[in-house]
């Protein structure tokens, strides 16, 4: 939405549609984007059956189409529309031909494939990432078709001004008077609490006045990660928060001495972008494809995924207070000239001219 909202703002003719499949926040902030909203009936593949009314005269009016995500009806759809009308459309897959994710639910997917999802890949005229790493990774599924690497942005100036400190302390009672570690995002499979409940309970012996705060909606991991806690003996010394969203969330990070990210696969990791916004030290897995870019900057520790690893950084990180003020300055100067949103729409623009010119047509404003 963020990204739209930058594109009308450089003067663009920007739609947005989508399905209501996470619910519709208020949407009144994109005062220059049209928005159309289409309740689904069948989550599982998010099939809408009012996107086609919606879509069917908006795409042959456009210049360029965006897709998002992968494995859903919306993305079929929009491909299938898009190809008949010979405008150009780019993919971002957000991740889904990882091969750590293609790897799971293998069958469903190789039917789907089959069917109808390498038609959509096949003809796609680029795909957009997110990092090179996931760009790199991906390659044996684009058919060879143009790869763009545009990060997503973020509204720096918004995050700094929210991310206050002191005030997420005061909800934890006496564990706000500890160091603090934080995980924030989904509760999900991927993120690994495998390691960091380990590593955690193995921190608490050398660095005693620590407390680990886990914050965010549960993806049907949450019970897994509750009885981490209990095997582990952690439960005085965790808070699990639930899902914080702003301003709470960045004055949790404003507040944190550590975030910590093990995860087993991550794309882009916007968790993790809004915490180096925030300039709150990070210690990041290998296995976040945004890592290289990050650990070139020095904003974060990265660690392989395991436990006695993620036990070192971060007491490394704890334990010293300069560690930290550079991680955290580095985190601010990086964030701060890569990732703002108006940077951000302007690569896009230009890739987007660019496969208008690659077709021969003229420049439009319709996106």
């Amino acid at each position: 939405m963020n990204l739209t909202k930058a594109l009308a703002d450089r003067g663009h003719d920007v739609h947005l549609v989508t399905t209501d499949r996470a619910g519709v926040p208020d949407l009144r902030w994109l005062d220059n984007v049209s928005v159309r909203v289409v309740k689904e009936k069948f989550s599982p593949y998010a099939y809408a059956p009012g996107l086609a009314r919606e879509l069917k005269p908006l795409i042959p009016a456009s210049d360029v189409v965006h897709i998002h995500g992968l494995y859903l009806y919306p993305t079929v759809l929009a491909a299938k529309l898009a190809l008949r009308h010979g405008v150009p459309y780019i993919v971002r897959p957000a991740g889904a031909l990882d091969p750590y994710h293609l790897s799971r639910k293998v069958l469903k997917k190789a039917v789907f494939d089959r069917l109808v999802h390498n038609r959509v890949l096949r003809n796609a005229s680029a795909f957009h990432f997110t990092t090179e790493v996931e760009m790199e990774i991906s390659q044996p599924r684009t058919y060879a078709r143009k790869s763009i690497v545009v990060p997503n942005g973020l509204d720096v100036a918004g995050i700094e001004r929210l991310s206050q400190k002191g005030r997420f302390r005061k909800t934890l009672g006496k564990a706000g008077s500890k160091k603090l570690v934080l995980f924030l995002g989904r509760i999900n499979y991927k993120k690994g609490f495998e390691i960091l409940i380990p590593a955690f309970a193995t921190l608490r012996k050398s660095i005693p006045d620590v407390h680990l705060v886990i914050a965010g909606n549960d993806d049907g991991h949450l019970s897994a990660v509750r009885a981490l806690i209990e095997a582990h003996d952690i439960a005085e010394d965790c808070t699990v928060t639930g899902f914080l969203g702003a301003p709470e969330k960045f004055e949790a990070l404003a507040d944190a001495d550590v975030f910590a990210l093990p995860s087993y696969s991550e794309n882009f990791a916007n968790a993790l972008f809004e915490a180096l916004a925030c300039g709150t030290p990070c210690v990041i897995s290998n296995r976040v494809n945004s890592w290289p870019e990050v650990a070139a900057a020095g904003a974060a520790a990265v660690i392989d995924t395991k436990v006695e690893d993620l036990v070192d950084a971060l007491g490394e990180v704890l334990s010293s207070a300069e560690r930290r003020g550079a991680l955290s300055q580095n985190a601010r100067d990086f964030t701060r000239q890569n990732y703002d949103w108006s940077t951000i729409a302007s690569k896009l623009e230009y890739e987007y001219q660019s496969l208008v010119n690659s077709k021969g047509g003229a420049s439009g404003s319709q996106k």
